[in-house]
């Protein structure tokens, strides 16, 4: 029985255990063959490729083709990448070159978004104003239908003029507002990197 369940044991370890990464492997440029398990090596760039189970089963073949489409593919993602670092490096700088402490970012950030409140402020009123007219027309639009009144294609005519004006305003107001979101968020990203640099160097 001890034996039994040893080699028991033994047979659920050995082919019951998860499967382990799938190799792969390739011939490169001289002739010599390649094995890797996850990133290829630049010699399997653009090269047909194996992938074997951890027993030598191969489970699937990848033409020249493929790989060079695959080889096209990582080095875009790569170049992408390199740029986005380089952008970054670049915005840093640019950010360390323009302000000397963290206070100075936040005068920044108001004075941009000063102008834009003045015009939210400003925009407010007239909303205001002009959907109290709106309102009042609309009530005359519905007497004036009751009555059937001849002035009814007049005050149609208002009416219309009126929605535009509301609507257009509103459009402008939502305008401003995100416009002074993006301002906010702009300016608070950039302090909290450059308290990021500043701790960074000392």
């Amino acid at each position: 029985m001890r034996w039994l369940a040893i080699t028991l044991f033994f047979f659920v370890f050995v082919f019951i255990q998860p499967a382990s990464a799938a190799l792969k492997k390739c011939i490169d440029d001289k002739g010599r063959t390649q094995y890797y398990d996850k990133t290829p090596p630049e010699e399997c760039l653009g090269k047909a490729t194996v992938e074997m189970s951890d027993h030598g089963v191969v489970l699937k073949k990848t033409d020249e083709e493929v790989g060079m489409k695959e080889a096209a593919e990582r080095a875009k993602h790569e170049a992408a990448e390199k740029r986005s670092i380089q952008e970054k490096k670049r915005l840093d700088a640019a950010l360390l070159a323009t302000y000397t402490d963290k206070k100075e970012i936040d005068l920044a950030r108001e004075r941009n978004i000063q102008p834009v409140e003045l015009a939210i402020k400003g925009i407010e009123p007239r909303l205001k104003v002009s959907q109290s007219r709106l309102d009042v027309l609309q009530l005359q639009l519905v007497e004036a239908r009751k009555a059937k009144s001849p002035l009814l294609p007049s005050i149609n005519k208002e009416v219309a003029t009126a929605k535009k004006e509301v609507k257009r305003l509103k459009n402008e107001l939502a305008k401003r507002k995100i416009e002074k979101n993006k301002i906010k968020t702009k300016f608070d990203s950039d302090k909290k990197r450059f308290i990021e640099l500043k701790q960074g160097k000392l």
